[in-house]
């Protein structure tokens, strides 16, 4: 079968299903609709067999939605009033808070580094405001400098935490991210990102609420990746 897969039919598939007609395949959206209708009538034309709901291609799912209310979404330290979408983006959180600014530098805990960016500073209450000192990669909250894989390989929150994770188990009111150059440079593009509602899997997003994970109580899972992955991935 593999001899019989040209370059042209694989040119022209994706061609397709990448095509602007298809408008993005937004989730959920008409683009992605047909871009399933055109995978399923190719599956059935190769002898596949359906393992969906009553034998089709196809499993319905409850997803869930929000939309961002700029009128009612603002930031302001101070006297100063800053633009949602243009001079800051809401990642996480769907409440209000307030209270003292308190500087949190990166804001990670290590444990078998014997770090923590917030020991000795009393967070309760506040508004933590963290700072990278990595420029480079392209992620809101980068790990330490020689910080690997093996570092955080223990219970997140007991033997490592990153800087959200890290300011909400020691009871911070909210944070405040400062973009390193590497995020600022996407700006634009994080519009079309941070600067729109998302959706997602009812159920997941209600068992990742009721976790182990104290991050997670009242936030979207949907934007806690955002946060904390690398959401420009070289």
């Amino acid at each position: 079968m593999a001899e019989e897969i040209t370059a042209a039919q694989l040119s022209s598939y994706l061609h397709f299903v990448a095509s602007d007609a298809m408008g993005g395949r937004d989730t959920p959206s008409m683009g992605l609709d047909i871009t399933a209708e055109f995978i399923r009538m190719n599956l059935e034309k190769w002898g596949f067999k359906g393992a969906g709901d009553n034998g089709s291609f196809f499993q319905k799912i409850e997803l869930s939605s929000e939309t961002r209310n700029a009128a009612n979404t603002s930031l302001r330290v101070g006297t100063k009033s800053f633009v949602l979408n243009t001079d800051f983006y809401r990642v996480e959180g769907s409440t209000e808070a307030s209270g003292q600014l308190v500087f949190g530098k990166d804001g990670w805990m290590i444990k078998s580094k014997g770090m923590d960016s917030l020991s000795g500073i009393d967070v309760t209450g506040k508004i933590v405001v963290f700072v990278t000192p990595n420029s480079e990669q392209r992620s809101f909250t980068p790990r330490p400098p020689g910080i690997t894989d093996d570092d955080v390989k223990g219970t997140k929150g007991v033997d490592w935490a990153d800087p959200v994770t890290n300011a909400v188990a020691k009871g911070a009111a909210g944070v405040i991210i400062v973009s390193n150059p590497a995020i600022q440079g996407l700006w634009p593009q994080l519009r079309g990102i941070l600067g729109r509602g998302a959706s997602g899997p009812t159920k997941l997003r209600q068992e990742a609420a009721g976790g182990p994970d104290p991050s997670c109580a009242g936030l979207k899972s949907g934007w806690r990746r955002v946060v904390r992955g690398r959401i420009c991935e070289p």
